[in-house]
């Protein structure tokens, strides 16, 4: 199937196939794009990727978090999630002109997800996003899955100085944070 999800926790509208199109899920549901050619979010829309399934399905859940994303000129946070063998996400990013901030596991194979798959479609108009506080989740993390990607992913470099810090902090502690301890019960 081409496309892939949306989700928001207000309304947005946008443009699909020429026509109006309103993004405006209720909680419990997300939205699927299959032309995702035509479909044109407001240049004002922060467009926010999410890796994991529970935490695209519950972003209210982390309003805060995310709304700490947005800079002035944005108004609004279109979340999206693709299927994992699909490109149209990233594709579709490359198109647009709306910044972009990825979500995923603080991991070593997190951040290679974003720097392999993502960065090449959005370049400097892409973020990983970087809680203030993962510093101190890190350090409790997950000692197991740091050691499971290390081997691959040991050599991990990048040249964006904050990218650069967290990987710093995973290699410090030696340890790895998933997305999920952001959701808020």
């Amino acid at each position: 199937m081409p496309g892939f999800l949306v989700n928001s926790y207000t309304r947005i509208d946008c443009i699909l196939c020429g026509q109006p199109f309103t993004i405006d899920p209720i909680e419990g549901s997300t939205l699927y794009i299959a032309d995702w050619q035509s479909f044109i979010p407001p240049v004002s829309t922060l467009i926010i990727g999410i890796e994991n399934t529970e935490n695209f399905l519950r972003i209210r859940e982390q309003k805060k978090l995310f709304e700490d994303c947005l800079q002035q000129k944005e108004s609004a946070i279109l979340f999206v999630s693709r299927y994992a063998f699909s490109s149209d996400l990233m594709n579709w990013l490359a198109g647009i002109p709306n910044r972009y901030v990825h979500f995923g596991d603080f991991d070593l194979a997190g951040i290679a997800i974003f720097l392999n798959q993502f960065k090449p479609h959005v370049g400097e108009r892409g973020y990983f996003l970087i809680p203030s506080d993962i510093e101190s989740r890190l350090k409790n993390g997950s000692r197991k899955r740091y050691d499971e990607h290390y081997q691959k992913y040991s050599n991990l470099t990048t040249t964006d100085e904050k990218l650069d810090h967290l990987i710093s902090l995973i290699h410090k502690y030696r340890r790895t944070y998933d997305q999920e301890g952001y959701i808020i019960t």
